[in-house]
């Protein structure tokens, strides 16, 4: 049997709630970390898109970095500010003007699972809401 190198053992543990925090905080932004994830529910959701090793978060969390950090750091519109406003208070919302972050890690991986999975990611999201 061939050695594995403490990366590869590493990618291939299952996806855990006690783990995911450890692959975000190397890829995601430390501003982000504003609010603690529900990680038993994220798990759940990846999953449901076959997403099962720490090394599965870790590629597609890479695929779509650059992209989703863009998002969370393009100004909100009218509506937005007024809903974060009123949702997080004056200090909280002054905060992520300042870090110029508006999602936290949860809504990252959310919407990295939205830019890979499209369609069928919203489809599931829209049921998710509903109950």
């Amino acid at each position: 049997m061939r050695h594995l190198h403490a990366r590869s053992r590493a990618s291939r543990q299952p996806l855990s709630p006690e783990n995911m925090g450890g692959v975000l905080a190397r890829l995601l932004p430390r501003s982000s970390n504003y609010h603690p994830p529900n990680y038993q529910e994220l798990l759940e959701e990846l999953r449901r898109f076959k997403l099962w090793t720490k090394g599965d978060l870790r590629r597609l969390v890479l695929r779509h970095r650059q992209e989703a950090i863009a998002i969370d750091r393009s100004p909100l519109n009218a509506v937005n500010i007024r809903i974060f406003r009123n949702e997080w208070g004056i200090a909280e919302f002054n905060e992520r003007i300042r870090t110029g972050t508006w999602f936290s890690w949860e809504a990252l991986v959310r919407i990295i699972l939205e830019l890979e999975f499209g369609d069928d990611y919203r489809s599931f999201a829209s049921e998710r809401d509903r109950t």
